[in-house]
């Protein structure tokens, strides 16, 4: 609740602000890793793979357990969960799995809705791709991977989302595609700026939550935790608070433990990467590999370019323009 809606409250009842006493919770989760993937161009159904392929191979893992993915529009949810649906049927082949991928948005009824939550909770249904109707109440156990396909609107919706996450105290991560956004599912510039050029996510999001009143005070921990502290020398990566944190933290590691890549990390968190999850690695990179390989092809065949010929360009005299 922000602090214009307090204010309203108090107003209706006629009270003055400094009588409602603001009983909270911190809104800080330390237990959830927020990773930052940067895209040049908004997620479509042109380049659905090259955005989205990287949490196939989590699906896969045998370790895996539950995934949510919220969509900034109906629209994106519908293209989505039909590409998951078609990329884990091609795959069955050589990777067999029966892993049932479900679909929730403001069209479906309060029944429908109801249903397809109960599945996700009893694990009949291990990934939803969702708006943000599946977000606030609920409580799903095993959920430790979330992903956000852009940023929300606001930072309210942004932790409501994370939120569902990690509910034990489990290690979680929390992925957030950041690319442009414009119209209605534009977020606003405070999160946006947060989400892009903050030193730490985590903490930006915090500070962005809170309500910025001397009534209320948000206490937080302070990240201490160094790589001396943490023992990284006996660990595969390493496990100082910076590398625990977000995407921004960790690239200010010097720590010869610390990745900077973001699927090692995630493998780290989430713990997978068994052979099912680096056969669907090797099967993704072959695909890329041949797409690469037919648009060059195309792109030869439009220009009329062949080995050893000299390249005819589509725009003649396009050379000469100054």
């Amino acid at each position: 609740m922000d602090e214009g809606s307090l204010c309203r409250i108090a107003a209706n009842l006629d009270l003055p602000r400094e009588k409602i006493k603001v009983l909270y919770q911190s809104p800080d989760r330390a237990n959830i890793y927020h990773q930052r993937r940067i895209l040049k161009q908004p997620v479509d159904v042109m380049n659905l793979k090259a955005s989205l392929s990287f949490i196939l191979p989590v699906l896969l893992d045998r370790n895996f357990k539950k995934c949510q993915i919220f969509c900034c529009t109906r629209f994106s949810t519908d293209i989505i969960s039909s590409w998951i649906k078609s990329e884990l049927q091609k795959m069955s082949g050589s990777i067999p799995n029966s892993i049932l991928v479900a679909k929730l948005t403001g069209d479906n009824s309060r029944v429908e809705k109801e249903r397809v939550m109960e599945m996700f909770k009893n694990g009949a249904c291990n990934i939803l791709v969702c708006t943000d109707v599946a977000g606030m109440g609920v409580d799903v156990a095993d959920l430790n991977f979330s992903v956000n396909v852009g940023i929300p609107k606001n930072a309210w919706k942004m932790k409501q989302q994370s939120g569902r996450l990690g509910r034990g105290g489990e290690q979680s991560l929390d992925v957030t595609l950041v690319f442009p956004q414009k119209g209605s599912s534009a977020p606003e510039p405070s999160l946006r700026k947060a989400m892009k050029d903050s030193p730490c996510i985590r903490s930006a999001l915090n500070n962005l939550f809170v309500l910025s009143n001397p009534l209320v005070d948000y206490s937080s921990e302070a990240i201490s935790l160094d790589c001396n502290d943490a023992g990284c020398e006996l660990e595969e990566n390493c496990k100082c608070s910076h590398c625990k944190c977000c995407t921004s933290c960790t690239a200010s590691c010097n720590c010869i433990k610390s990745s900077q890549d973001p699927n090692s990390i995630m493998e780290s968190i989430l713990g997978v990467g068994d052979e099912n999850y680096r056969l669907a690695q090797q099967i993704l990179s072959e695909e890329v590999s041949s797409d690469e390989d037919s648009c060059d092809e195309s792109d030869e065949e439009e220009t009329g370019v062949e080995d050893g010929s000299n390249e005819t360009s589509l725009f003649p005299g396009s050379d000469d323009v100054g």
